[in-house]
């Protein structure tokens, strides 16, 4: 996210990170495929900047917007996020035996921080 937010400040227009196929504009909150950071101002012409790959077998990755904008997260030229926050968790698999969960917090001004859980929230 540090990295959208960076790239949108210094070039002066919205990116944003995006879980891999969402084009689909499913609003799934499960991003374990793979992100993109997208130019948000060519979007539907595919504009990819960086492409990310999947997280580890067996592990997921959530993104659990409070505004329900699941698909992507874009940030203003200012770094701030359009409109959203929310969180994303990194949830270890069954084969990482008692490994615990990671929270990383969107703030609507921007502001990331991290928590470490104890187990993945259902969502």
């Amino acid at each position: 996210m540090e990295y959208t937010r960076t790239l949108a400040i210094k070039q002066n227009k919205n990116i944003a990170l995006c879980r891999l196929g969402f084009r689909d504009q499913t609003n799934s909150k499960d991003w374990s495929s793979g992100q993109v950071i997208v130019d948000q101002q060519q979007t539907s012409s595919g504009k990819v900047l960086y492409s990310f790959s999947a997280v580890q077998n067996f592990d997921k990755l959530f993104w659990s917007s409070s505004f329900n904008k699941n698909d992507c997260i874009v940030f203003t030229p200012l770094g701030e996020p359009d409109g959203q926050q929310g969180s994303f968790y990194y949830c270890h698999g069954q084969k990482h035996g008692n490994l615990q969960s990671v929270e990383v917090v969107l703030q609507e001004t921007g502001s990331i921080y991290t928590d470490v859980l104890d187990k993945c929230p259902d969502l």
